[in-house]
């Protein structure tokens, strides 16, 4: 990834398995700072554990911030508290690996 990521947010629905951990776990592995989205919130603490155990303190790593949201994506009021609490303006990029359509998500680069 480009040097110009590190220090960068990127927002990650479905976070805790499959293509969604694995793509929150690239982000951090270049640097990239995390809000981790799901709606499971045992599996949601459990993998941004992993993920600050590997990247937040490695000295052999670039230490990332890991942030977590309990969310259903398909629901308007959880988005909104999430921009409203957790949405900096440096986030770089929004995987949704579900295919989830996401109405309002101009909004949030507006």
């Amino acid at each position: 990834m480009a040097a110009s990521l590190i220090g960068r947010t990127a927002i990650v629905t479905g976070a805790y398995g499959g293509i969604g951990y694995a793509i929150a776990n690239r982000f951090a592995r270049e640097g990239v700072s995390l809000v981790l989205l799901g709606r499971d919130e045992a599996r949601l603490n459990t993998a941004t554990e992993r993920l600050e155990k590997e990247y937040s303190s490695s000295s052999e790593k670039r230490a990332v911030s890991i942030r977590n949201f309990v969310c259903d994506v398909s629901r308007n009021e959880d988005w909104q508290n999430l921009i409203s609490t957790s949405v900096s303006s440096s986030i770089v990029y929004l995987s949704s690996p579900r295919g989830i359509r996401i109405p309002w998500l101009t909004a949030l680069f507006r």
